[in-house]
């Protein structure tokens, strides 16, 4: 069951530096994510790390009494202006962390607590003792295998000896040889840290980071239960019929024209990589290869989208441009492989 903290307050929102320090003092086990941003576009994700673990849940800030009335009641201190909402989607490990860090919150702004399915309101020493039995709670868990990176090598051990083609590089199962892109699986977590999330992973290189979900991260995914007995041989059989069998074919890249409202897609050329619109979303800047095998070289073009008019530009080898005036390329384009 999903689980909402409001911690209403009046001032400035702590940074992450107050809030890891406050984490400190009180003994609680959280930390932020590398790069985690308590004042990105809200609501958004706020990753976290509790007992070293990977977690996290939705984190929003709100403004004005009205707002503060809605979720409170219109007898709530009036001195209480804005709040913060910590959302976990479900997994004793996300609701442990929202606690901790909505009772650390209240703390360092003097606020009060609101949790979900309660009309309690919670002072700081409330909201961190009931933190405090959250992570009881969750103690005896992280002493059983999981979904850490460690442990997903260990359920893909047998696997990874069958197959030489595949490496496992975090929580990406890639297929090998690996040229211009990227293919296999992604193995991810959910707010629950015995359940694995799977699904397509596909990444041209030149356009990928260490923690990028890959083109098609949002499409389907798989879930399984690391406890069940029969999770292994699952796992296994999935990736191979699933992913493997389809991905494992991708190995070249093209320019695709299409429309998904009418489901249609046409290919420009093959062998592009490093696509590129540009500002009046009439060209699109690419490369194009040359040849075959893995030392082909590029060629930068202009390509004029219209009549397919490929024109080189000579002052960098190895770019094209296509210009389509009157094509509508927020809806009408794409880069595929096969």
């Amino acid at each position: 069951m999903s689980r909402s903290m409001h911690v209403l307050f009046d001032g400035k929102l702590p940074d992450e530096a107050a809030l890891t320090q406050c984490f400190r003092e009180l003994g609680f086990p959280l930390a932020f994510e590398p790069g985690a941003d308590l004042l990105a576009p809200h609501p958004h994700y706020l990753a976290m790390r509790l007992r070293g673990e990977e977690t996290g849940f939705e984190l929003g800030i709100s403004d004005g009494r009205e707002d503060v009335e809605r979720i409170a009641g219109e007898e709530i201190n009036p001195r209480f202006t804005r709040y913060v909402r910590a959302s976990s989607a479900g997994g004793d490990e996300a609701d442990a962390a929202a606690s901790c860090f909505a009772a650390a919150l209240a703390r360092l702004v003097d606020g009060r607590v609101l949790r979900s399915h309660s009309d309690a309101e919670l002072t700081p020493d409330r909201a961190i003792a009931l933190a405090r039995r959250d992570l009881n709670a969750t103690a005896e868990r992280f002493s059983r295998p999981g979904t850490r990176p460690a442990e997903i090598r260990r359920y893909l051990a047998s696997l990874l000896q069958q197959r030489r083609d595949l490496v496992l590089v975090g929580r990406r199962l890639l297929i090998r040889p690996v040229r211009h892109l990227l293919r296999g699986a992604l193995l991810d977590t959910t707010g629950d840290r015995f359940e694995l999330c799977v699904g397509p992973y596909i990444m041209p290189l030149y356009d990928g980071s260490r923690d990028s979900i890959g083109y098609v991260g949002h499409l389907y995914h798989d879930k399984y239960k690391v406890w069940r007995s029969n999770f292994v041989p699952l796992l296994i059989d999935a990736l191979g019929e699933e992913f493997f069998k389809p991905l494992g074919t991708m190995t070249t890249t093209y320019l695709v024209e299409g429309s998904i409202s009418r489901r249609t897609a046409r290919v420009l050329l093959e062998g592009v990589e490093c696509p590129s619109l540009s500002p009046d979303e009439t060209k699109i800047a690419f490369k194009h290869l040359v040849g075959q095998g893995d030392e082909s070289p590029c060629r930068r073009h202009d390509d004029e989208h219209r009549a397919d008019k490929h024109v080189p530009v000579p002052a960098e080898p190895g770019e094209r441009v296509i210009d389509r005036p009157n094509a509508n390329l927020h809806a009408a384009r794409g880069y595929a492989g096969r």
